[in-house]
């Protein structure tokens, strides 16, 4: 028997281990769709930029965007859609 994606989603929302987990974290704001080729760095100032916020999750903690930054770091993701 398989399941659709709102009943999955219910259930983990619903699980004492993941309520246990995710209580450890801090919630806070994040910028939801941290990816490489959302980070401008500008070379001559040492600065950088941070484009196209996408703050509207179901969890809003920091660790979105750690994975967001190591799944886009580790997949070369950005590099396959041009191709």
């Amino acid at each position: 028997e398989y399941y659709n994606f709102i009943y999955c989603y219910k259930k983990i929302l619903g699980s004492k281990k993941i309520k246990k987990t995710n209580s450890t974290h801090t919630i806070s704001e994040i910028h939801g769709d941290l990816t490489l080729e959302n980070i401008f760095i500008h070379p001559v100032k040492k600065d950088f930029k941070i484009i196209d916020p996408n703050p509207i999750n179901a969890i809003s903690t920091p660790l979105i965007d750690y994975s967001k930054i190591l799944q886009s770091a580790s997949s070369k993701y950005e590099q396959m859609r041009h191709i």
